[in-house]
């Protein structure tokens, strides 16, 4: 699955933001985000790109480059682009809420293991920037449209499924 296109809306009624990504193959994914996973998920991003600048770079100098690219990004993303519907909604056409999600970071490819009410998963794979593009559109929307104040410290801990821990991937919950 190759993502095409990120769109997001916040929702004052259900105080949500509605994540929507639609894909190459025409297939479009819709997800209620709350404040707190939206918070984890931008937490994450940050923590993951670090770390991954970290490998090349002395800690100062990786922050420094991370926060020039932060600012790049935000410079030269089109926030409004018009948003192409797809033909195809593997999970319905109704949004399903984000309860949970993994995230790892390798060689500038991050993983994301998104847990949905349900018990049903979805697992996407993006390249650094469009996790950089994600993570500002989830930002902006959370920042300039819901006043959520985000950023906020959260607990990292080790994921299990059927009781047993994933290997070098972090939940955020």
């Amino acid at each position: 699955m190759s993502i095409k296109q990120f769109n997001g809306t916040y929702d004052q009624q259900q105080d949500r933001v509605l994540l929507r990504f639609n894909t190459h193959e025409s297939t479009e994914f819709r997800l209620w985000i709350t404040r707190f996973m939206a918070n984890n998920i931008l937490l994450a991003i940050d923590q993951l790109i670090q770390k991954a600048l970290e490998r090349k770079h002395d800690a100062k100098t990786a922050s420094i480059i991370h926060e020039f690219q932060d600012e790049g990004l935000a410079k030269t993303t089109n926030l409004r682009e018009r948003y192409d519907s797809a033909q195809s909604f593997p999970l319905g056409d109704q949004p399903i809420l984000l309860v949970g999600f993994s995230a790892s970071e390798k060689d500038g490819i991050f993983s994301f293991e998104w847990k949905l009410l349900g018990g049903k998963s979805l697992n996407v794979t993006l390249p650094t920037k469009a996790v950089q593009s994600m993570g500002l559109l989830i930002k902006s929307l959370g920042h300039d449209h819901a006043k959520w104040g985000l950023n906020q410290e959260v607990t990292i801990s080790q994921p299990a499924l059927d009781g047993k821990p994933l290997p070098n991937v972090k939940l955020i919950h």
